[in-house]
Formats: structure tokens, C-alpha cells, sequence
């Protein structure tokens, strides 16, 4: 939008919260897991839940060696698993890769069932596209691979990418 002027906002939670406050901007988006972490819940004034996160963002992985594996097994998050899964996959059916502005994010719904959010689009915000599906997580991210690429996700992912190699 020609109206939003789009800053780089830089500093701890407080610091900007204090830059909102005193006025220097009009709004900031920060993470709601972050406020609620800091105990900020009274400072979030909204949600945008039509955001979709980079897929696996705040998911965490321990590495051990081949003989301690069952020792830290009890540490798995099987829901977290079948999440993050169901996300890189997505992210690996569409040719997503690290230059391309791609957010997906699923979460198990206690039917079983697996609800997963996608968003793709061009880094400048001009063109994307978004869609949700839900069903049985085996072949949903797949599912929804298929519905994106038949509305132009993979050209805007390529578009994308493209503009990625000419930045400075």
C-alpha cells in the first residue's frame, strides 16, 4: 500500500514498544510467543492471524549420538513432529527455498486431523496467494502444493527467487 511507509525496526522488545509508545510509529508486528514469553501480554493490541510463519519457525531439534538416541526419545513432540513435517514438505513440493517469501504452518487438530495454513508471494508484498486445508496428515501438504502451483504459486516462487539473485 502506497500509504504504509515500511521501516527496519531494530532493538530489544522494550525499545520498541518505546518507539510505539512515544509515537515515532504508527504500529510494529512482533511476535505474539515473544510478548506472552516476557509476560507483555497487556501491550499485544491485535493478532493478524491471516500471518503465516516461515515453515518449522520455532521448532527445535536435538542432535545425539547414535548410542544416547533413546535416552532424549522422551523429549519428542509427536504432534510437533507431524507439524513440522507436514511444512518442509509443503515447502520442499513447492521448490520453496530460503530466497523466496513462502510461510507455512500447521497445526493438529484434536480430531486428528491436520489443518495447514500456506502463504506465497513476492517479497514486496504486490502478488500472493494463500490457502488452508485440512484432512488426514498423510498427502495434505501434497494436497495443498497441488492447489497452490494450479493458482500460480510456483510462478510467484520463481518470480521471487529471480528477484532474490538481482538484489544488491
Amino acid at each position: 500500500r502506497a500509504d504504509i511507509e515500511i521501516v527496519a525496526l531494530r532493538g530489544n522488545v522494550d525499545t520498541r514498544l518505546r518507539r510505539l509508545a512515544e509515537g515515532e510509529l504508527d504500529a510494529i508486528v512482533l511476535a505474539l510467543a515473544g510478548l506472552r514469553r516476557l509476560g507483555r501480554e497487556a501491550e499485544i493490541g491485535g493478532v493478524l492471524e491471516q500471518l503465516v510463519p516461515a515453515a518449522g519457525q520455532g521448532a527445535l531439534a536435538l542432535q545425539t549420538r547414535s548410542d544416547q538416541a533413546a535416552s532424549v526419545s522422551a523429549l519428542n513432540d509427536h504432534a510437533a513432529a507431524i507439524c513440522v513435517s507436514a511444512e518442509r514438505e509443503l515447502t520442499l513440493a513447492l521448490g520453496a527455498s530460503c530466497h523466496t517469501a513462502m510461510g507455512a504452518h500447521a497445526s493438529l487438530l484434536s480430531s486428528g486431523e491436520l489443518e495447514l495454513r500456506a502463504w506465497v508471494g513476492l517479497p514486496d508484498g504486490s502478488r500472493w496467494i494463500a490457502d488452508t486445508l485440512c484432512g488426514p496428515p498423510e498427502g495434505l501438504a501434497a494436497q495443498l502444493a497441488q492447489r497452490l502451483s494450479s493458482v500460480g504459486a510456483r510462478e510467484l516462487l520463481g518470480a521471487a527467487q529471480q528477484a532474490a539473485q538481482v538484489a544488491p
